[in-house]
């Protein structure tokens, strides 16, 4: 049973809400979107920078194993 089964157009008038307001993940504008992916791609480069800079033989031998 729905929360809003009890108040009549309760469901619909939030739905209107939303909708109009721009809400949910649509509200996240692309600039946005594009600064947080940058920024992960960035936390993965400097990952693997600091593996490969802390234990160089364990990358490789890891490699090793896909070939």
């Amino acid at each position: 049973m729905a929360l809003t089964a009890g108040v009549p157009g309760l469901a619909r008038s939030a739905c209107e809400l939303v909708h109009t307001a721009g809400g949910g993940i649509s509200a996240i504008s692309a600039d946005m979107r594009e600064h947080v992916l940058l920024f992960c791609l960035l936390g993965l480069v400097l990952t693997a920078t600091i593996i490969l800079v802390t234990a160089p033989e364990a990358v490789t031998w890891a490699l090793s194993l896909v070939e």
